[in-house]
C-alpha cells in the first residue's frame, strides 16, 4: 500500500472556538486533523465550500441591532455610556 505524502499547514483560530469545537469533536471521535481533511476532500469534491458562507439569523438580528444603536448614537439621540449590553440596547429600542 502506497503512503500519502502530508503536506502540514499552519491556521490561527480564535481560541474559544477551538476550545468548543474540540469539545465537539472530542465527542466525535475525531481529531482535528481528521477534520481539516475532511473539510479539505469535501472543497476538492464540490468545488468550493461545503456550507454556505453566511450570518447566521441570530447574528444578523445583532448586526442590525448593532447598526441602528450606532445610527442612534451618531444622530446624538443617546450617549453611546448608557447603554452597555445588548440587553440594554433591545429595550432602549423597543422604548422608542
Amino acid at each position: 500500500m502506497a503512503t500519502t505524502e502530508k503536506r502540514k499547514i499552519q491556521v490561527q483560530i480564535d481560541q474559544p472556538v477551538t476550545i468548543k469545537a474540540e469539545k465537539i469533536m472530542q465527542q466525535l471521535g475525531i481529531t482535528p486533523s481528521v477534520a481539516v481533511n475532511a473539510l479539505y476532500s469535501r472543497i476538492v469534491a464540490t468545488g468550493g465550500l461545503p456550507f454556505p458562507l453566511q450570518l447566521t439569523k441570530d447574528e444578523q438580528v445583532a448586526e442590525r441591532l448593532h447598526a441602528a444603536t450606532e445610527r442612534a448614537i451618531a444622530e446624538s439621540r443617546i450617549e453611546s455610556s448608557s447603554l452597555k449590553t445588548p440587553e440594554e440596547i433591545k429595550s432602549w429600542l423597543e422604548e422608542e
